[in-house]
C-alpha cells in the first residue's frame, strides 16, 4: 500500500526543503522543468510530470527536488521500485530533510522493507507528529517491535491529526488547511522571481 501525496504535503514539502538563503538564487532552466512538473503532477498528469522531470534531471543529474518529485510521482502510481531510486538520490544529497525521509519511509514501507522504513518513518515523525497518515505507519512499525505503548501514542497521534484535518477538510481544500502561510511565501518568493529551491547540504 502507497499513498499519494496530498495537495497539501506538497506545498508543506515545497516550503520544508527549502533554504530561505538560496531562494534568491538565479532560477534554472531545470528548476522551471521542476516547476511545471509539480503543476502537473498536481493534476495528476504523471506522463507529463515524469517527461518534465527527465528533462530537469538531464540538465542537472543532482537537482534535489526533481529526484525527489520522480520519485513521488512513481510512489503516486503505486511503483515504489521506481520511486526508492530517486527518493535515496535525494536523501543521499539532502539527508536532513524530512520530507524526503517520509515519502522514502513511504516507499519502504509499501515494498515491506520496514527495517529501513522504521528509521526514515520516526524521523519524519519527530519532526512532525501530525502529518497525514504518519502516526498509522509509525504505529504499525512500533507494534511489529512489540513497542505496544510506543504503538499506541503513534496511533492516537495520527487519529487525532486525522480528526483535525477531517474537520477542515469539509470546508477548505486540504493544501490550503496545511500551510496557512504558504500564500504569503509564494508572493514574497514570486516577487523576487525565483523558484523555490532545496537546501544545500
Amino acid at each position: 500500500m502507497i499513498r499519494a501525496l496530498p495537495l497539501g504535503w506538497l506545498v508543506v514539502t515545497l516550503a520544508l526543503i527549502l533554504d530561505s538563503a538560496t531562494a534568491s538564487a538565479q532560477t534554472t532552466e531545470a528548476d522551471v522543468y521542476v516547476a511545471q512538473a509539480v503543476l502537473e503532477f498536481d493534476d495528476k498528469n504523471y506522463d507529463a510530470a515524469l517527461e518534465n522531470l527527465r528533462k530537469a534531471l538531464e540538465l542537472e543529474p543532482d537537482h534535489v527536488e526533481a529526484l525527489y518529485f520522480a520519485g513521488a510521482v512513481y510512489a503516486a502510481q503505486k511503483r515504489p521500485d521506481l520511486a526508492a531510486p530517486y527518493l535515496e538520490r535525494a536523501r543521499a544529497k539532502s539527508p536532513k530533510d524530512p520530507s524526503i525521509a517520509y515519502q522514502l519511509g513511504l516507499v519502504y514501507f509499501a515494498q515491506q522493507r520496514y527495517d529501513r522504513a522504521e528509521p526514515l518513518l520516526e524521523e519524519a515523525y519527530r519532526a512532525n507528529p501530525e502529518l497525514d497518515s504518519l502516526g498509522y505507519y509509525v504505529g504499525f512499525l512500533r507494534y511489529r517491535k512489540k513497542d505496544y505503548r510506543g504503538a499506541l501514542a503513534a496511533f492516537r497521534d495520527g487519529r487525532s491529526s486525522d480528526q483535525r484535518s477531517s474537520s477542515s477538510r469539509a470546508s477548505t481544500p486540504a493544501w490550503r488547511s496545511a500551510c496557512s502561510g504558504c500564500r504569503a511565501r509564494r508572493r514574497r518568493r514570486s516577487s523576487r522571481r525565483s523558484v523555490w529551491r532545496p537546501a544545500r547540504s
